[in-house]
């Protein structure tokens, strides 16, 4: 759980609000505690936020187009 919150602050969409690499390696080390970071959660409302406006907006015009995919057969 700890891993993936850390992963979430490392994926912000503003390279600011997103830990350094040396803060991530403590962390994952276990040198520091990740409870420093959570600070930047409200990161995550702000992404939110902003995918969402910027589907709303856009929704209407951009079209999706999914295809299936043959893969090939066993190896």
């Amino acid at each position: 759980e700890e891993v993936v919150e850390l992963a979430l602050l490392c994926a912000q969409p503003h390279p600011n609000l997103r830990p350094r690499m040396s803060q991530v390696l403590k962390v994952l080390e276990g040198l520091v505690e990740q409870s420093g970071y959570e600070q930047t959660q409200s990161g995550y409302e702000a992404r939110a936020l902003s995918v969402s406006r910027n589907y709303s907006n856009g929704h209407e015009e951009n079209s999706f187009i999914i295809e299936a995919i043959e893969l090939s057969g066993p190896r």
